[in-house]
């Protein structure tokens, strides 16, 4: 695998084994482990082991049921095991490059008063009884 592409996180059409790429292809001279968003509405991920050769995908799982192309996002991992130490904070890293592909925090003006409020304190239950 080179080392030299940046990007870890691709966005693609899905049919059954097959991928079409939308924005750029990763370059690898041999399988790279994956780990592919499959709905990004319901939140679920293919977690099996799988193993991407250009644009085909070999799963070392049983594959997921999949009714036809599916626009999803492909996670080139560091290591064949999701779980992986080396491959936790790539992936939480390639999920905040999705959420800003999607443009998910395009609303924000001013991040900093944002997190701020975000943070301010909410009611809680018996926090400020005093007996």
């Amino acid at each position: 695998m080179k080392e030299a592409y940046r990007r870890k996180v691709y966005k693609a059409v899905l049919h059954n084994d097959r991928v079409k790429w939308l924005k750029g292809a990763p370059e690898a001279d041999e399988p790279v482990p994956v780990h592919i968003i499959l709905d990004r509405e319901k939140h679920e991920y293919i977690q099996s082991r799988t193993m991407l050769h250009n644009d085909t995908l070999k799963w070392l799982d049983a594959p997921p049921e999949i009714d036809g192309p599916v626009e999803t996002y492909v996670i080139l991992l560091n290591h064949p095991e999701v779980d992986h130490l080396d491959n936790r904070g790539l992936i939480g890293v390639a999920m905040l490059e999705i959420l800003a592909d999607r443009g998910t925090f395009d609303h924000i003006e001013d991040p900093v008063a944002w997190q701020r409020e975000q943070r301010k304190d909410r009611p809680m239950p018996f926090r400020d009884y005093i007996p």
